[in-house]
C-alpha cells in the first residue's frame, strides 16, 4: 500500500503543514463546537423525560437513527483528534509557558504575553498567498448567526432545517425531537459560546486561559474586551461566598468597574480570582456595623495600583495585601482612615508618624500561643496603636494581634469604644469556674477558631506583661445595635475579667439590673458564656 496517499499534501507555497496560528484556530473551533453541543444534549434529555409517557415513538425512532449516525461520526472524530494531539509540535508547550509568564502582569498590554517586535508580529500573522487552505480556515464563520442559519454541516452532523424536514415527512408535521434538540439555548444566543464557558465557569477556566486566548486566538480576541471582562468580574464577585454578608447576603466588596479600562479590569480579576477574602470581608463587615465604611466597599483603579503587578501582590501576605487596598475605605473621621504607609522597609498604619509602625515579620518565642497558631496568609501583627479619648490616636504599650484581620477588628472596636455612648457591666470571675470555661475562650487554643454564638472575634496579647485580650462580637447587620464581650486575663492570676458592652436602647421599666434594661444583649451573651458564668455576671 502506498503510504504517500495518507500523508498530508504539501501546500503550493512549499510548506508541508498549516501555520501555528491556523492550527490554533482549528483547535479553537473544535472546542467551540464541543461547547455548543452541551446545551442541545441537555435539551434532548429534558424532552425525552417530558415525553416519555406520550406517543412519540415514531419521532423518537427517526431521531434515534440520525443520532446514532451522529454518535458514530463523533466517536471517529474524537479518536482522530486524540491521535493528532500526539503529533502536536513540541514548541507549543514553550509558547504556552511564555503566555503564562506574561499573564502575571496587571495591565492588558503586559497580560497578553511577551511583547513582539513589529517584524516578529508581521511574521506570525503572515499567511502565504498560495496557501488557499489556510485562508479558508481563517475565514470560517463561527458566529451564532452562522450556526443558527445552517448548523454544523461538516462531520456528518444534521442541520436544524434538515432534521425538521425529515420529521415532517415521517410524521405529517409533528414536532421533531431532533429539531427541538438543535434549538440553541436562549442564554447562549446572547453571547458567543466560548465566552459563555469562560465567563460562567471561572472555576474551570482560569484567567490565564482567557489571557492565552487573547494572545493566541485572533478571532477570539474581540470576545475579551472591557464589557466581557466586567461580566466575568461580576460573576466572580457574586459567586464567592466570602464576599457576602452571612446575615442577609449583602455584597461586601465590589469594584468601580465602569471607570476601569481593560488593564484595571484584568487587575481586578486577578485580585478577585486569587480568592481568600473571608478574613478581610469579616473585618469590612465589622467596620460597616461600627459605621466606619459604606457597604459594599467599592475598590477603584487607584486602590489596585497599590501593587505594580500580580507578582508583587501575591508576594505579600494575602490579608495584608488586601488591607493595603481596602484600608483607605475604613474611615474613622477627621480625615483619618486605615491607610497603610511605606516608611523605608517598615509599614505604618492610620498615621504616617513615629509610633504607628506595624510589624508582621516579628519573631515570637516558639511557646508563644500566637506563634503556635501563626498563619502565613494572615500573620500576627505587633503594634503600639490605640485609640484613647480624649487624646485620640496614640502610641501605647505594644500588643501582638493574632493576625492582620484580628488587628484591624481590634482597632475598629477600640475606636468604637472611645467614640460612642455605651452601657456595660463587668465582673471578675475565678479562672477555674465552670471547668475553666473562660480560659477556653482565650487564645490558649487556636485564636482563629470561631466561637459559638459570636459573629466575629479578635485576640491579642500585651507585650509588657502578657495580658491577653479577647473581643467576642455578639451582633451582626441584622441587629439595630452593637454589642460585644471583652475577656481579659493576666498569666499566673486567678481572676479573669469579663466586660459586656452594648448600644442597645434601655428598656423602660426594666429596673436597675443590666439584664432587665438590656434583655437582648443579655440573651446573646448567655449563649457565649454559658449558664454558670452568665449567672455570676447577670443574676447576682
Amino acid at each position: 500500500m502506498d503510504s504517500s496517499h495518507d500523508a498530508p499534501a504539501p501546500s503550493r507555497g512549499g510548506r508541508g503543514d498549516v501555520s501555528d496560528d491556523s492550527l490554533r484556530d482549528v483547535i479553537d473551533q473544535i472546542q467551540s463546537i464541543a461547547c455548543e453541543m452541551a446545551a442541545p444534549v441537555r435539551r434532548a434529555r429534558e424532552l425525552i423525560q417530558r415525553n416519555q409517557h406520550n406517543d412519540t415513538q415514531v419521532c423518537a425512532s427517526a431521531a434515534g437513527r440520525r443520532l446514532l449516525g451522529l454518535l458514530t461520526n463523533l466517536t471517529d472524530a474524537h479518536s482522530a483528534l486524540s491521535n493528532e494531539l500526539t503529533q502536536t509540535p513540541a514548541n507549543h508547550n514553550k509558547r504556552r509557558m511564555d503566555v503564562d509568564g506574561g499573564a502575571a502582569q496587571w495591565r492588558a498590554g503586559d497580560a497578553v504575553g511577551p511583547k513582539e517586535t513589529d517584524s516578529n508580529k508581521q511574521h506570525s500573522n503572515e499567511v502565504p498567498a498560495e496557501d488557499g487552505g489556510a485562508k479558508k480556515r481563517r475565514r470560517v464563520d463561527i458566529s451564532h448567526t452562522a450556526d443558527a442559519a445552517g448548523g454544523h454541516s461538516g462531520g456528518g452532523s444534521v442541520g436544524a432545517g434538515g432534521a425538521a424536514a425529515d420529521s415532517q415527512q415521517q410524521q405529517g408535521g409533528a414536532t421533531s425531537l431532533s429539531a427541538d434538540m438543535t434549538a440553541p439555548n436562549q442564554q447562549q444566543q446572547q453571547q458567543h459560546p466560548v465566552w459563555y464557558v469562560l465567563a460562567h465557569r471561572g472555576s474551570d477556566f482560569l484567567l490565564r486561559d482567557v489571557l492565552r486566548l487573547r494572545k493566541t486566538c485572533k478571532w477570539a480576541r474581540q470576545l475579551f474586551g472591557a464589557p466581557q471582562l466586567r461580566q466575568r468580574l461580576s460573576h466572580e464577585l457574586s459567586t464567592q461566598a466570602g464576599l457576602r454578608r452571612t446575615a442577609n447576603g449583602q455584597q461586601l466588596l465590589t469594584f468601580d468597574d465602569q471607570q476601569m479600562g481593560e488593564g484595571d479590569l484584568l487587575a481586578a480579576l486577578c485580585v478577585t480570582e486569587a480568592g481568600g477574602w473571608s478574613e478581610m470581608s469579616e473585618a469590612v463587615e465589622l467596620a460597616g456595623q461600627c459605621g466606619n465604611c459604606q457597604l459594599p466597599v467599592s475598590l477603584t483603579a487607584s486602590d489596585l495600583h497599590q501593587y505594580p503587578n500580580k507578582t508583587a501582590y501575591l508576594a505579600a501576605p494575602r490579608v495584608l495585601a488586601q488591607l493595603k487596598m481596602v484600608g483607605p475605605h475604613i474611615d474613622f473621621g477627621d480625615n483619618t482612615t486605615f491607610e497603610l504607609f511605606r516608611y523605608g522597609n517598615a509599614l505604618r498604619a492610620i498615621k504616617d508618624q513615629g509610633g504607628f509602625a506595624i510589624n508582621t515579620n516579628q519573631t515570637l518565642p516558639a511557646h508563644h500561643p500566637i506563634q503556635q497558631h501563626r498563619q502565613q496568609h494572615d500573620p500576627p501583627v505587633r503594634s503600639n496603636i490605640s485609640y484613647d479619648p480624649p487624646e485620640g490616636w496614640v502610641s501605647l504599650a505594644a500588643r501582638v494581634s493574632s493576625s492582620v484581620s484580628s488587628f484591624v477588628k481590634s482597632i475598629v472596636i477600640g475606636h468604637f469604644w472611645g467614640t460612642h455612648q455605651l452601657n456595660s457591666t463587668s465582673q471578675g470571675i475565678n479562672r477555674h469556674a465552670d471547668n475553666s470555661r473562660l480560659i477556653t475562650l482565650l487564645p490558649t487554643q487556636s485564636p482563629h477558631t470561631p466561637v459559638e454564638g459570636c459573629t466575629s472575634t479578635t485576640a491579642s496579647r500585651r507585650s509588657t506583661d502578657g495580658m491577653t485580650y479577647r473581643h467576642l462580637v455578639l451582633t451582626d447587620a441584622g441587629h439595630p445595635f452593637f454589642a460585644w464581650i471583652t475577656v481579659m486575663y493576666r498569666p499566673n492570676f486567678n481572676t479573669v475579667m469579663v466586660e459586656v458592652y452594648t448600644t442597645e436602647p434601655a428598656v423602660s421599666g426594666g429596673g436597675g439590673a443590666f439584664k432587665g434594661r438590656f434583655p437582648e444583649t443579655t440573651r446573646l451573651a448567655r449563649v457565649v458564656l454559658g449558664p454558670v458564668i452568665s449567672a455570676m455576671i447577670f443574676d447576682q
